[in-house]
């Protein structure tokens, strides 16, 4: 169904589809009210069905607008009409990177190097909101006109530690971006992000892919197993330094790739200073020197070549198949693969299976890590009063994860009973921050709740006792938990004064914002409109933007009597008023005049109103021509020329010409209505029977003889002449018409030949 040219809530205008995906449609449009150019991002119709799909369409909306940054698109509306469900957004003209860069990649270092610092900005940003982006890659990066970089699509992110809708196990965004934790389907964290950036800059650097292969399967299992190939092999004109920064987003291991990725443009802003290639080193390598004064290093025991391949054996048999599994379903690989498949095609990735190491000591985690070709990293030594001291507390990845040889665990060790340093669990979901105090040996009790839009619902905002506070095992922290805040129905605000509206809105917990003023024919003060419309709803504290009426605009009536109504048209526009014509009068046209007027000259009216009129027909005066002297014929031409009509006609004795007049009336010169009769004097022979002769032209021979046979005259000669014309028509004739003659006089005539 085409949504070209609808209007959404009388204000979002759709004028052209830009973008299609899986779960909307994107169309370019028009905010009717602020007059500016909007993207307009629409759920899918299957979808919009779907509560599920609603829900996650406006999870989107939400984790999107609590992010304001400059290289992060902005979100200024969410909506729904009928079973339209909608996001508007800022509309960016630049195109999407892919795009632009489809035809030039590789890029110049100095272009990979600001569009990686504007991500990373953009990313730390998110990360420090608690939002991971979870699919960068170069089709969720735009370019505004000006070629600033803006990361959209939060459609797949998700919120640290909260919600259901990303979990461990779960697979999205695309293949070729993918973290190796990503393809293993364990849960993403704000590195992931990080590397997805590294394979984006890889990508720009070199116009390849770190990785490729025959499927998604393949392309996955070499994020997990493979080293990239180096930029520098591709590219040349790759700096060592910039080269270094790539490889360390692209580490299989998040311990050892940017701890943020505020820390990783940081990096490469410092490439726009012109360091030295050893300067560069020197900063990655401190990055990785605390990390590895805690790891703990054993060489693996001497394995029997048969023992080794059973162990192979063996261990692949207890792989956990799920990522795999989860890579082809939810890519729509379209294959079924077969265990057997699966586990030849595992075998030759050198993966190995991380082994639960909960309850167990640290030697005996060391040897069977050390068998393994893993590497044991104590991350921290916690007191505990369900796991004995010095055996291990917890893990990471957790046991059955698959990884790659050489990979890092890090465990959390027991000191055993007694008092318990109280973590930091600010900012943390209300679930995990239960399960952190359990496994210390605390109880997590909700003293109070707070309605917040700056906190995702139960997320912990003030705990007691303090972070780093020693207490008693079995001890109980007190903490304040945001709460969604309540949803409300908007009221009606229209025809409200402003005083009236605030109280209005005060009641029902609103705020009311009063930006700006215009004419309407409603009293001055009172509202005319309100944005968001009465009846949606809106979290408590939020305002609604109104505007208020300046009352109408008054002009002076002008004074239109007597004038045609073109020129009193004219005139009213002036005043920005209108000309009404009183129903029942005479039809309007040139010769009408305005006779009267309602309201009357200098009344005051509001702009835009109607001027009443009732009209006059008004004659037009012509001037009577001298036709005295003239023959009868040419007379009557020149009055009616004049637009008069040609009166009684009598005959008097008279020396004169016959048939010519020797007097009119009215006299020459005289002004009289159009059309007026002129009445004319014609002389005549004294006691003779004569006729005045007719004019012929034009006739046919035949219609000439019938109007003399009229006037009991007689035809005489014919001749011809050859002219343009009707052919056999009188040209010519003697006498001429209006010659006053006798009964019986022969007329000659010429005709066309």
């Amino acid at each position: 169904m085409s949504l070209i040219d609808k209007v959404l809530k009388e204000r979002y205008k759709l004028t052209e589809l830009i973008a299609e995906g899986g779960m909307a449609s994107v169309y370019k449009g028009t905010d009717l009210l602020l007059h500016r150019t909007i993207a307009v991002k629409i759920l899918k119709e299957n979808l919009a069905l779907d509560k599920e799909g609603v829900e996650r369409f406006y999870r989107e909306a939400r984790s999107s607008a609590k992010l304001s940054h400059p290289n992060i698109v902005n979100i200024y509306d969410i909506g729904q009409e009928g079973q339209i469900y909608f996001i508007v957004m800022e509309y960016l003209p630049g195109g999407t990177l892919d795009k632009q860069i489809s035809s030039k990649t590789p890029l110049s270092v100095e272009e990979v190097i600001r569009i990686g610092i504007e991500i990373t900005e953009a990313l730390d940003y998110a990360h420090t909101k608690g939002v991971i982006h979870r699919d960068i890659k170069a089709q969720n990066i735009m370019l505004t006109e000006e070629k600033t970089i803006k990361v959209v699509d939060f459609g797949i992110a998700r919120v640290m530690d909260t919600g259901t809708m990303t979990k461990p196990g779960t697979v999205m965004g695309s293949v070729y971006y993918f973290a190796p934790e990503q393809a293993e389907g364990r849960e993403c964290t704000s590195s992931s992000d990080i590397y997805s950036t590294g394979v984006l800059l890889y990508y720009l650097a070199t116009g390849h892919y770190p990785f490729n292969g025959e499927n998604a399967v393949s392309i996955a299992l070499k994020h997990i197993k493979d080293e990239p190939p180096s930029p520098r092999s591709l590219n040349s004109s790759i700096t060592d330094a910039l080269e270094m920064i790539i490889l360390k987003a692209l580490n299989k291991s998040a311990l050892e790739r940017f701890k943020t990725a505020g820390e990783m443009g940081e990096e490469l802003k410092k490439l726009t200073k012109k360091t030295s290639i050893n300067d560069t080193i020197e900063r990655l390598k401190s990055y990785e020197r605390e990390e590895e004064k805690t790891i703990i290093r054993r060489t693996p025991p001497v394995i029997p070549e048969t023992i080794q391949k059973k162990k192979t054996s063996s261990s692949l048999k207890k792989t956990s198949y799920i990522p795999i599994l989860l890579i082809i379903l939810i890519l729509g690989a379209g294959i079924i693969f077969s265990l057997p498949y699966i586990e030849k095609y595992l075998s030759e990735t050198s993966l190995v299976s991380v082994p639960a190491l909960t309850g167990k000591t640290e030697g005996e985690a060391i040897r069977e890590l050390s068998s393994l070709d893993l590497i044991l990293k104590i991350d921290s030594q916690i007191n505990s009063s369900e796991i004995e001291k010095d055996k291990i507390i917890s893990q990471e990845p957790p046991g059955g994860t698959m990884v790659k040889k050489n990979s890092i665990v890090k465990v959390i060790i027991s000191l055993g009973k007694g008092k318990i340093k109280v973590p930091n669990i600010e900012g943390k979901s209300l679930e995990d921050a239960r399960k952190e105090l359990k496994v210390l040996g605390l109880e997590l009790i909700v003293s109070e709740e707070e309605e917040t839009d700056e906190y995702l619902p139960d997320t912990i905002i003030v705990q007691q006792p303090v972070s780093d506070v020693m207490v008693e095992e079995n001890s109980k922290i007190k903490v304040k938990i945001s709460k969604k805040l309540e949803e409300i129905v908007i009221p009606d605000l229209t025809g409200l004064t402003e005083e009236r509206a605030i109280k209005v809105l005060l009641a029902k917990k609103l705020k009311l914002k009063v930006t700006g003023e215009a004419r309407s024919d409603k009293e001055k003060g009172l509202i005319i409109s309100q944005i968001p419309e009465a009846g949606e709803k809106v979290q408590k504290n939020s305002e609604i933007n109104v505007i208020l009426s300046s009352g109408q605009e008054l002009v002076t009536v002008p004074d239109i009597t007597g004038m045609t109504t073109g020129k009193a048209r004219e005139k009213l526009k002036k005043s920005n008023l209108n000309l009404k014509i009183k129903e029942g009068q005479i039809t309007e046209n040139d010769n009408t005049t305005i006779e009267s007027q309602s309201p009357l000259p200098n009344d005051k009216i509001p702009a835009g109103g109607n001027i009443e009129v009732t009209l006059i027909e008004t004659p037009v005066l012509v001037t009577v021509p001298d036709v005295v002297g003239k023959l009868f014929f040419d007379a009557k031409n020149d009055i009616k020329a004049c637009d008069l009509a040609t009166g009684t006609v009598t005959e008097s004795i008279s020396k004169e010409i016959p048939g010519t007049v020797i007097a009119q009336d009215p006299l020459a010169n005289t002004e009289v209505p159009s059309q007026s009769p002129v009445n004319l004097v014609i002389a005549k022979l004294k006691e003779t029977n004569t006729v005045i002769v007719p004019d012929l032209k034009g006739m046919t021979v035949d219609g000439a003889i019938g109007e003399l046979n009229k006037f009991t005259l007689k035809l005489g000669n014919i001749t011809t002449r050859q002219e343009p014309g009707k052919r056999g028509a009188v040209l010519s004739q003697d006498p001429p018409a209006g010659s006053n003659v006798e009964e019986g006089t022969s007329v000659n005539i010429e005709i066309n030949q």
